[in-house]
């Protein structure tokens, strides 16, 4: 599934991620570039090379951030849906996401 690129469709993300201290900035918009690809508890198969041109990183950079979301349970990945001759890799974006109280933003 490619990215949409109609003016008039809403991504819909959850607003958690601006909550969560442990997600860096390029973190979140990773997330929200693979909420594009695919609606929230679904599998979102693309092209990390895409998504580093789009943010212009760094392959080691493009790789911190997705273990960090990884790593926090915004990402699952899906192997079997991966796609090696077309270069693209799989996965599903989680519905139920929780943050520790300690990693969540005070407001102040």
């Amino acid at each position: 599934m490619q990215p949409s690129n109609r003016s008039n469709d809403v991504i819909m993300y959850p607003l958690i991620i601006w909550e969560d201290r442990r997600l860096s900035n390029p973190a979140r918009v990773i997330y929200m570039l693979l909420c594009d690809y695919a609606p929230i508890g679904e599998v979102a198969v693309f092209s990390p090379t895409e998504i580093q041109d789009t943010l212009q990183l760094s392959k080691y950079r493009y790789q911190k951030h997705m273990k960090i979301l990884e790593d926090c349970g915004y990402i699952i990945p899906v192997p079997e849906q991966c796609d090696k001759k077309l270069q693209k890799v799989a996965y599903r974006l989680s519905e139920t996401i929780s943050i520790p109280e300690e990693y969540r933003s005070k407001d102040e």
